[in-house]
C-alpha cells in the first residue's frame, strides 16, 4: 500500500514535467536575424522575400511563430550581430557572413548540429556541393548550412578575341591562358604603346589555387616550395605582358581587356535584363571557369545560417534552418530572386533553373554546366579563427617575392617563419 502512495504522486510529477516542458516552456516564436540587401551584388534583391514564403509554411506545419529581429544593412550587419551576441540577446537562428563563421564557432556562440542532423534520417550531406558545406564546419564539428553562394569565374570579352582571331573552346590549363593573354596583348592603332590586355583582376591567389595550393589545409601555414616556386615565377610571366601598365575592371569594362576574373552574381547582374543595359553593352561577352591544371579552381563564397547555442528549442530551430537550406523548392524560390547560387546540386542542375537563367539572359542556350564544374572544383577555405586576416597577410608576403632580389627558397622560408608566428598569435 504504501508502495502506491509512493509511486502515484512520481507519475503524476513525471506527467506535469512533461506537460510543463513540452507546453508551457516551448517557445511561442523563434527570433531570426536577417540584414536588408543582397549579399553579394548592388542588385535588387531582398531576402525578407523568400523568408516570409518561408515564414509562413513552417508556421503552418509547426506552430512555431517566427520573428524577424530589426533588420539591418549588410554592411553593419557583423558588428551588430556582434553586439547583440556579446549582451546576451541574439536571435535564435541567424546569417553568417563565412568570414565571420569561425570567430563565432570559437566562442561557442554557435550550437553543433551534427547531432540533429545524424538523427534526420532524410537528410543527406551528399546533396550539397563541398565547398560550401566545409564553409560550415569548424574542428570538424558542424555549425551551420549554407544557404546561398557565390562564385568566381572568368569574363571573356568574345568580341575582343573575335578580332584578334582567337578561339578558345571552355575551360583553359595554365599554359593555355597564358598563350591567349600574350596573343590578346598588342598595340591596336600603332602609337608604340600597348592598349590592349590579356587579363586584370586576376592575382597571385587565384594562381595558387589553380596550382591546387592550400597554405592552410593541416591547420597550419606550409609552404610546397616546388609548386608555390612555380605558381610565382608564372604568375611573374603572366604579369609581364602588361609592362608597367596597371589594369582596373574599369578597363575590363572598356573593352580593353580579354579577360577579367569576377563573380557569378556580377555575371547573373549584368547579363540578364535590365542591368544588361547599363553596364557590358559595347561587347560581346560571356564567362567560363578559372584556368586550372586539372585541380580545384576558383573560390566560393558561402552565407551559412547557424543556430545560437543559448536558443532554447534547438530542435524547432534546426527545422527552421533545414527547410531554408535543404528544402530543393524553398532552394528554387531563393535561386530565382537572388543573383548567388544554391549550394544544392539538384538545385543548380535543374530545368527549372536552366529555364530561368535561359529566359533572362540575351542567350537563348545558358550553360549550366559551368556552374555546376565550378561548384564541383571550387577552392575550399580553411575555418581557422582569424583565416582571413592570415590569408591575406600570407599573400601579401608571398607578393613580396615577385620583386624581391633574394633567393626564392631563402625568401620562402622566412616567410614561414614569419607566418608560424602570426598564427601562434592568432591563437592566443
Amino acid at each position: 500500500m504504501k508502495r502506491k502512495i509512493i509511486i502515484i504522486p512520481l507519475v503524476v510529477i513525471i506527467a506535469l514535467s512533461s506537460y510543463y516542458y513540452n507546453h508551457l516552456q516551448r517557445p511561442d516564436k523563434l527570433t531570426i536575424g536577417l540584414f536588408a540587401g543582397n549579399p553579394w551584388s548592388d542588385a535588387n534583391f531582398n531576402i525578407y522575400d523568400v523568408i516570409d514564403k518561408l515564414k509562413a509554411t513552417y508556421q503552418d506545419k509547426y506552430d512555431i511563430e517566427v520573428e524577424y529581429v530589426s533588420g539591418i544593412l549588410k554592411e553593419d550587419y557583423s558588428n551588430y550581430l556582434n553586439s547583440l551576441i556579446v549582451a546576451g540577446k541574439e536571435p535564435d537562428i541567424y546569417l553568417v557572413f563565412e568570414e565571420d563563421f569561425a570567430s563565432l564557432a570559437s566562442i561557442n556562440a554557435l550550437c553543433p548540429l551534427d547531432d540533429m542532423i545524424a538523427q534526420d534520417q532524410s537528410f543527406d550531406l551528399e546533396s550539397y556541393y563541398q565547398a560550401p558545406l566545409k564553409a560550415g564546419e569548424y574542428k570538424n564539428n558542424r555549425y551551420g548550412l549554407p544557404v546561398d553562394c557565390d562564385l568566381d569565374l572568368l569574363f571573356v570579352n568574345e568580341t575582343l578575341l573575335e578580332k584578334e582571331g582567337i578561339t578558345i573552346e571552355g575551360r583553359l590549363d595554365l599554359e593555355e591562358f597564358y598563350q591567349v593573354c600574350q596573343q590578346a596583348t598588342r598595340d591596336t592603332n600603332g602609337d608604340g604603346t600597348v592598349d590592349q590586355f590579356g587579363c586584370c583582376n586576376y592575382d597571385l591567389g587565384d594562381v595558387f589555387d589553380a596550382y591546387g595550393i592550400d597554405f592552410f589545409a593541416q591547420g597550419c601555414f606550409t609552404i610546397d616550395h616546388a609548386s608555390t616556386k612555380a605558381a610565382i615565377e608564372y604568375y611573374k610571366k603572366l604579369t609581364a605582358l602588361n609592362g608597367r601598365t596597371t589594369l582596373s575592371l574599369d578597363d575590363f569594362d572598356l573593352g580593353k581587356v580579354a579577360f577579367a576574373k569576377l563573380p557569378f552574381s556580377q555575371f547573373r547582374t549584368y547579363r540578364f535584363y535590365p542591368y544588361n543595359l547599363t553596364r557590358y553593352s559595347t561587347f560581346k561577352w560571356d564567362c567560363i571557369n578559372l584556368p586550372a591544371n586539372g585541380v580545384d579552381s576558383g573560390g566560393c563564397s558561402a552565407l551559412l545560417m547557424g543556430i545560437s547555442s543559448r536558443c532554447q528549442d534547438k530542435l524547432a530551430a534546426f527545422k527552421f534552418v533545414r527547410m531554408l537550406s535543404y528544402d530543393s523548392c524553398f532552394q528554387q524560390d531563393y535561386f530565382a530572386t537572388s543573383q548567388g547560387i544554391s549550394p544544392l546540386v539538384s538545385v543548380v542542375n535543374s530545368k527549372a533553373t536552366k529555364d530561368l537563367l535561359s529566359g533572362q539572359s540575351l542567350d537563348v542556350d545558358f550553360d549550366l554546366a559551368v556552374i555546376d564544374r565550378g561548384m564541383e572544383e571550387a577552392a575550399t577555405s580553411q575555418n581557422i579563427s582569424g583565416y582571413n586576416d592570415l590569408y591575406d597577410q600570407a599573400l601579401l608576403k608571398l607578393s613580396g617575392a615577385l620583386t624581391t632580389d633574394q633567393d626564392i627558397d631563402l625568401y620562402l622560408i622566412d616567410v614561414q617563419k614569419q607566418m608560424e608566428q602570426l598564427m601562434i598569435q592568432a591563437t592566443k
